[in-house]
C-alpha cells in the first residue's frame, strides 16, 4: 500500500521543524557571562570600597561592645545598691580583669574567698554569685579606676542598707572617715587610647551614679 503524496509531505514537514538547530544556535556569540577583565575590575573596585570601610566598621563594632559593657557595669552597680534597699543588707558590686574585664553581683557578708571561687559564666548568663564575662577586647583602665582600692585584684563598690556607697558593709552613710571621694570605674578598648575610655562614676555618698566617656573619665 503507498503512502499518499499528502501525507508523506507533511510528515517530511514535521521531521523539519523538530529537527534543533544547533548550528545556528553555537554560532551565537556574548549572551550572558563575564570577560575577565570585567571580573578582575569588580574584584579591584569591591575591594578597594571594602579597605575603605573595614576600619570604620570595626571601630564601631569595638565602640559598642565597649557600650555594652559599661552599661553591664553600671546595671550590676544600681542592681547592687536596688538590693541593698530592698533587703536592708549591704550588697556588693565586684569587678576585675582576668581574660577581659568581669563584674560579679552578691551580698556583701560573702568572704572574699568565696567571691574568688564564683562560677566564670558568658553575659549572655548573668546571676549572682557569678563572674560574668563582658564582651571581649574591653579591658579595666586601671589607671582611671578611682577610690576603688583593689583586694588581690578585686575591686569593690559596697552599697550599705540605706544605699549609700561605703567603704565597710557595717558603715553608715555617715561613717565615711575622710569625707566622701567620687568613685569611678573606667573601662576601654585600648589603655593607649584614652580617647576611647568610658566610665561609671558614683557622684555623691548616696550612691549617684552616672556614665561619662573620653574626656569626662580623667
Amino acid at each position: 500500500m503507498k503512502t499518499p503524496p499528502i501525507l508523506l509531505k507533511l510528515l517530511h514537514n514535521s521531521a523539519a521543524k523538530a529537527r534543533p538547530k544547533f548550528n545556528k544556535t553555537a554560532s551565537r556569540k556574548g549572551d550572558g557571562g563575564f570577560t575577565l577583565l570585567e571580573v578582575l575590575v569588580t574584584v579591584l573596585v569591591l575591594g578597594i570600597l571594602s579597605s575603605i570601610a573595614a576600619p570604620g566598621w570595626l571601630g564601631f563594632i569595638t565602640n559598642q561592645r565597649l557600650r555594652a559593657s559599661i552599661g553591664r557595669v553600671s546595671g550590676v552597680m544600681q542592681l547592687a545598691q536596688s538590693n541593698a534597699k530592698r533587703d536592708k543588707i549591704a550588697w556588693q558590686a565586684s569587678f576585675r580583669e582576668k581574660d577581659g574585664v568581669q563584674v560579679a553581683l552578691h551580698r556583701a557578708d560573702v568572704t572574699d574567698l568565696d567571691v574568688s571561687k564564683f562560677k566564670e559564666v558568658p553575659i549572655d548568663n548573668v546571676s549572682e554569685n557569678t563572674w560574668i564575662k563582658l564582651e571581649q577586647s574591653i579591658v579595666l583602665d586601671t589607671a582611671n579606676t578611682k577610690s576603688f582600692v583593689p583586694v588581690d585584684g578585686v575591686y569593690k563598690a559596697i552599697f550599705n542598707r540605706q544605699g549609700c556607697l561605703v567603704q565597710n558593709k557595717d558603715f553608715e552613710c555617715t561613717d565615711n572617715p575622710s569625707g566622701f571621694t567620687p568613685k569611678q570605674v573606667t573601662l576601654n578598648i585600648n589603655k593607649d587610647k584614652p580617647s576611647s575610655k568610658k566610665c561609671v562614676i558614683v557622684a555623691t555618698v548616696l550612691g549617684a551614679m552616672r556614665t561619662d566617656e573620653g574626656a569626662g573619665c580623667q
